[in-house]
Formats: structure tokens, C-alpha cells, sequence
């Protein structure tokens, strides 16, 4: 049975669309501010200038190498397939399976110059990875300075805090069940 108009519910407005506009919006990337530009070099900088700067440098150069290779390879392998679709559109089917054979040449070693690319660009990463852990970690743990941070007071203790939050109410929050004991 329908309800009556005044018992029915209210059903909300529609929000009108904002005009329509012929230009396209332009997002502009995100900036990076001066501090958070300075904040990632006093961290990086000490990679690419300290102790292990040679596996450093050594491994972006063989990355940027296998990059272009990689680049080469790609480009390589469009102008073959290319062809292939040429000789195929002229009916040509010796310089089409001269470009098949081609193309698998490129192919051959596009494939494990692709995989070691990959494989490089994950131990660099997993370089950098293992350098920074050690750097924290060997400041945290050198001289004892865990315990420092433990004494200062600085530092925000999530759980701390909320003892001392539950120390100050009175008996019972108002929330709490009665078959618990208070606080």
C-alpha cells in the first residue's frame, strides 16, 4: 500500500553540474618543495659519495647502458615487424621471410638483454635498499643511542600516551561494559 505524499520521505535534490567548458583542465604535477628536496639528498647523497660509491656508479652506469641497449633492441624490432607488414601488403614473400628471420635474430637477443635489465634494475633497488637499512640501523644501534630515544621524552609513544589518557579519567568511561572492572 503507497504511503501518502507527507509520509513519503523526502528524496534529496540533485546537485547541479558545473557548466561545461570547451578548454581541457590542465593538472599540474604535484611540486617538490626546497626542504623535501634537501631532506632526500642529506639521505642520498652519502650512497652516492660514501664507501660504496663505486658499486654505486657502477650499477646506475650498467643500468643506463642496458636502458639504451634495451631502446635499441625495441626500436629494432618495430622496424622489423614493420617490414614484415610491408612485404605482406606488397605481396613480397621473400623480403617478408627475410624479416621474420630478422626479426628473430632481434628477438634473440632482445629477450635476455630485456631480463637482465629487469633483474639489474631489482638488485640496484635491492642495493639501495639494504645500504639505507644498514645506515638507520647502524645509527640506532651505534653507541647505544636506542636508549637515548627511550630517555628523552621527544618522541611520541602512542601507547604511553594512551595509559596516561586512561590514568586521568575517572573510574569508568561511559562507554564501558559494567561487567568490567574499572580502569
Amino acid at each position: 500500500m503507497p504511503l501518502p505524499a507527507a509520509a513519503s520521505p523526502a528524496a534529496p535534490e540533485p546537485t547541479p553540474l558545473p557548466p561545461a567548458t570547451d578548454k581541457p583542465r590542465r593538472s599540474r604535477p604535484p611540486t617538490l618543495s626546497r626542504a623535501a628536496w634537501k631532506q632526500f639528498m642529506g639521505v642520498a647523497q652519502p650512497y652516492w659519495a660514501g664507501d660504496k660509491k663505486r658499486t654505486a656508479w657502477g650499477l646506475m652506469a650498467l643500468l643506463i647502458a642496458l636502458m639504451v641497449c634495451e631502446t635499441q633492441l625495441a626500436v629494432m624490432l618495430i622496424d622489423k615487424t614493420g617490414e614484415m607488414t610491408s612485404a605482406l601488403a606488397a605481396r613480397q614473400a621473400e623480403r617478408f621471410w627475410i624479416a621474420v628471420r630478422t626479426s628473430l635474430v632481434v628477438l634473440a637477443f632482445a629477450v635476455p638483454v630485456y631480463d637482465f635489465y629487469y633483474y639489474m634494475r631489482d638488485a640496484f633497488s635491492n642495493h639501495w635498499r639494504r645500504w639505507l637499512t644498514h645506515r638507520f640501523l647502524d645509527g640506532y644501534l651505534s653507541e647505544r643511542k636506542y636508549y637515548e630515544i627511550g630517555a628523552g621524552g621527544d618522541i611520541d609513544n602512542a601507547a604511553a600516551r594512551k595509559r596516561r589518557i586512561h590514568r586521568l579519567l575517572p573510574g569508568r568511561t561511559p562507554g564501558a561494559r559494567a561487567d568490567r572492572p574499572p580502569v
